[in-house]
């Protein structure tokens, strides 16, 4: 059977990978060209359209990733002010991100 695509839990958020597509998650610990492997995968839809669910996560399966690189997030700018009173503060995040690469979503469950 072929998987279509799964939803895998990292970083404390849920992501949806298909096999060939790049994702950006939360910051990971990791190098560029780093493999690594997500074990906590909560759902897998198949081609034929089975739809295979966890309790909370499906044991054994896990998606095979490669780490592409560290990228930045879209720039944040917050101002606040106290009108009247001279107060006037600018603030800014930009959230960094890993982008990785889904190579392979293994089953596990037979």
């Amino acid at each position: 059977m072929d998987l279509v695509y799964a939803v895998a839990r990292t970083g404390g958020k849920q992501y949806k990978f298909e096999t060939g597509r790049c994702v950006d998650v939360e910051l990971l610990q990791a190098k560029s060209g780093d493999i690594l492997e997500l074990c906590d995968v909560l759902a897998i839809r198949e081609k034929d359209g089975g739809l295979l669910v966890g309790s909370p996560v499906i044991p054994g399966a896990r998606i095979i990733v490669r780490v592409v690189g560290d990228v930045a997030g879209e720039k944040l700018v917050f101002f606040r002010y106290k009108r009247r009173k001279r107060c006037r503060r600018r603030l800014g995040h930009r959230q960094k991100y890993s982008r990785i690469e889904v190579l392979e979503i293994l089953r596990g469950v037979d």
